[in-house]
């Protein structure tokens, strides 16, 4: 009997050993997503606004003063308000 319990006790003791569950530390996206989401979110509207505002800026020809933006013709007061005036300015 003593020999039967000398050799299950020590595979009894085995089993609980290995039967614990080990933390798994979380990767470093899932532990800084919303870093990660922030900056992503940021570089698109930097590319988005930078696109945008190059597209706009493309349109816009300056001609002595007067710029022709979408058919429309603008003068820049130098206060830095614009006007609309007569098309023919842009011309």
């Amino acid at each position: 009997m003593m020999a039967l319990m000398a050799i299950a006790i020590p595979f009894a003791t085995a089993t609980e050993v290995s039967a614990q569950t080990r933390y798994k530390k979380p990767n470093i996206y899932q532990r800084h997503r919303n870093l990660f989401n922030m900056g992503i979110g940021t570089a698109a509207g930097a590319i988005i606004g930078g696109a945008t505002g190059a597209a706009i800026g493309a349109q816009a020809e300056q001609r002595h003063g007067y710029y022709l933006w979408q058919g429309v013709c603008y003068y820049r007061y130098p206060s830095g308000q614009y006007a609309a005036v007569d098309p023919h300015y842009c011309n």
